[in-house]
């Protein structure tokens, strides 16, 4: 099982992805950390004929907020699978939850607000479509208020700069009211 492969490092698993952690005292002695245990990994994977499919390969830094900004003297520092460089990136997807290397939820809102905006557009037009008079038109307010409420609640908790979530909550509230 590759989650007994090595003490390295701790693994999330879940369908077809793998999550590697992998923590040091200073990012040099995590990165060789994280090199060796990607050299049991190849290994591991040639044993068992399995691929790693390097255009999904990825890795982020996750750094103390503590930790000085100073990029230059961790430039040379890389992951390598048989040779081949891992890309580094700012954020990715791990279960459902867009993070960064931050550890803000920033990212994420900005997906929620975005899946949301086409969600409620995508009602209020099919709303439009159907005449006032008509009864049908009735059974849709039910389906808005969820929306709505949802929307409320994620510009609240955004973090995002020039949001101003009590005008923001005053404006959807009357569009939800008709």
């Amino acid at each position: 099982d590759i989650s007994r492969l090595s003490e390295l490092g701790v693994y999330v698993l879940f369908a077809d992805d793998t999550n590697i952690f992998v923590e040091g005292a200073t990012a040099k002695d995590a990165y060789d950390k994280g090199n060796e245990l990607l050299k049991c990994l190849y290994r591991y994977m040639i044993l068992n004929k399995l691929h790693v499919n390097m255009s999904k390969c990825c890795f982020m830094h996750f750094k103390p907020k503590s930790a000085s900004s100073d990029e230059s003297e961790n430039s040379d520092l890389k992951l390598e699978i048989d040779g081949f460089t891992i890309k580094k990136c700012s954020q990715t997807r791990f279960l459902g939850v867009i993070i960064d290397e931050r550890l803000n939820w920033d990212a994420h809102i900005k997906f929620l607000k975005r899946k949301l905006n086409y969600a409620m557009s995508t009602l209020y037009r099919i709303m439009d479509s159907i005449p006032k008079e008509n009864p049908q038109r009735a059974l849709l307010h039910p389906v808005r208020i969820p929306f709505v409420i949802l929307y409320i609640c994620v510009g609240q908790c955004s973090s995002i700069p020039n949001i101003k979530p009590v005008d923001f909550t005053k404006t959807m509230y009357k569009n939800a009211i008709w």
